[in-house]
């Protein structure tokens, strides 16, 4: 049995296979994909958030969305970042129903195809979509390109076909309950393993098309099966597969594609978006695309290329001039599932984090050492979110997250604390401010509850030493006259270190 009887008999040999395979080709909202176009997405963010709290939390129409856009505007509420044509075209009309029913309704339905494939919406049904705000808000607070490009460029790298409404909607495609399969990180490690240029057609035929096998690796290794059969250009890509495939009319012509339907057409801005966001390359003169420094350094990462990613994102942010603790609580929020995913998958996903921590601290444009957010995210997670002083939930944010704070037990700044989850507490922010600026005797007391309350034991301090060597006998002094540990633990600690 060769490849194609194995993975692709039931496409063999008819027009209907034919047309059946490049159906689930992954049909993306056509638009140019480059700064200019990330730019379109940001603008949409914009005028999507002037329907907050407007529209239905059971969905609304695309229709809906449009009169309602157009019903803010015309008195007089606008976002930071307008593109006049597009009101004129949309939302000018004094009868916005009138105007969705028009041709230009058509164009409207493929401007929120985007935002749909970008997360800006997401779908309750067939018809009724609810607007995801702090999507929206994630681009919208990215001022510039040096802010927008690493925003867009994470969520590619974590787009999973699985929670990608847009891709989930279209015609041909069945995206099983079990998918989880990542387009990005496919073809990323698809041209680093292949060994060569990949060309628009293998790309798009081998890993742009959502087919009965939805599994990352499994799709990974038939493309590379394939592709290492594949001759290396173009137009002898095209003629081999399709001879292997058996499309062929009686008088030996191939099949041909109608309008459009092209895989390397339909997928191409899929491409095109990797680009933009300096992921892969393309060279005119082999027509074929490789990494970018970038992508070779995610896919080389020890623990994950998402992390690294959203690492280098949280970096981005906050180098950047201004207060974007909002920005970076947005991002962090949004991902907290992914990191959730990792830590169950990899039992030893907090110890490669921690030691990463300590092997590459954050150091900021002044030089100094900086505090990980996703380290203190890490440890947000590990306490479920609940004060472990009072070992509750404190108060529940907008964004349906609760509040609390990681506190350093070792301070950060001071006492040299490392910025390990081993050395952080997670607090309610009124236990965080007793221990700030209360008297030693109520701060105290804050760390006996916290022992009591079994938040606080040896092991966390033997690791510190066996495990991350990061403690010293001076900060054992500190820990003991902290009422962290006890005197026969201090000894305990002191012992090891010896």
């Amino acid at each position: 049995m060769n490849l194609f009887e194995e993975y692709y008999a039931d496409y063999r040999a008819s027009q209907a296979g034919f047309e059946r395979f490049h159906n689930e080709v992954i049909n993306m909202p056509r638009d140019h994909f480059s700064d200019m176009g990330l730019q379109k997405v940001r603008v949409l963010a914009g005028y999507l958030l002037l329907t907050e709290n407007r529209l239905s939390p059971l969905g609304a129409s695309y229709e809906d969305i449009m009169g309602c856009i157009a019903n803010e505007l015309q008195i007089g509420h606008y976002p930071h970042y307008r593109d006049q044509q597009l009101e004129n075209r949309y939302f000018a009309c004094r009868n916005p129903r009138a105007q969705y029913k028009s041709s230009e309704g058509r164009m409207f339905r493929h401007l929120m195809g985007l935002c749909l494939f970008f997360g800006l919406l997401a779908s309750k049904s067939k018809t009724k979509k609810v607007c995801c705000y702090d999507k929206c808000r994630e681009y919208y607070l990215s001022e510039n390109q040096e802010l927008l490009i690493p925003v867009a460029r994470n969520n590619m790298v974590m787009l999973n076909i699985n929670s990608n409404d847009f891709i989930r909607s279209l015609r041909g495609i069945t995206v099983q309950k079990s998918a989880d399969y990542r387009p990005t990180y496919a073809i990323l490690r698809y041209i680093q393993q292949i060994g060569r240029g990949a060309s628009k057609f293998e790309l798009s035929v081998l890993l742009g098309r959502v087919d009965r096998l939805q599994g990352e690796a499994e799709i990974l290794e038939r493309a590379l099966k394939v592709g290492r059969l594949l001759p290396r250009a173009e137009p002898e890509q095209v003629a081999w597969f399709f001879n292997g495939m058996q499309w062929k009319y009686p008088s030996g012509a191939h099949f041909a594609y109608a309008a459009s339907q092209q895989p390397y057409f339909k997928f191409n801005s899929y491409l095109l978006l990797l680009e933009s966001l300096e992921l892969i390359r393309y060279s005119p003169a082999s027509a074929a695309y490789s990494l970018t420094g970038y992508a070779q350094t995610l896919l080389a990462d020890d623990v994950s290329y998402l992390v690294a990613d959203l690492e280098n994102l949280l970096r981005v942010v906050d180098d950047y001039s201004g207060d974007n603790s909002t920005l970076n609580d947005l991002i962090l929020y949004q991902r907290n599932p992914e990191l959730l995913r990792l830590a169950q998958a990899d039992p030893a996903f907090i110890e490669k984090m921690n030691k990463r921590s300590l092997k590459n601290p954050i150091i900021g444009r002044d030089g100094k050492r900086q505090r990980s957010r996703l380290i203190a995210e890490l440890a947000k997670i590990l306490a479920d979110y609940k004060c472990q002083y009072a070992q509750r939930p404190i108060f529940k944010m907008p964004n349906g997250k609760y509040y609390c704070e990681a506190h350093h037990i070792l301070q950060f700044g001071t006492e040299d604390g490392p910025d390990i989850t081993n050395n952080l507490v997670v607090l309610g922010p009124e236990a965080h401010k007793i221990i700030h600026c209360a008297c030693k005797e109520e701060a105290e007391d804050v760390f006996i509850q916290l022992r009591a309350n079994g938040a606080l034991d040896l092991s966390r301090f033997r690791e510190m030493i066996t495990v991350y060597h990061c403690l010293t006998a001076e900060q054992v002094e500190i820990l003991y006259a902290r009422r962290v540990v006890t005197s026969r633990e201090k000894a305990e600690l002191l012992a090891l270190l010896a």
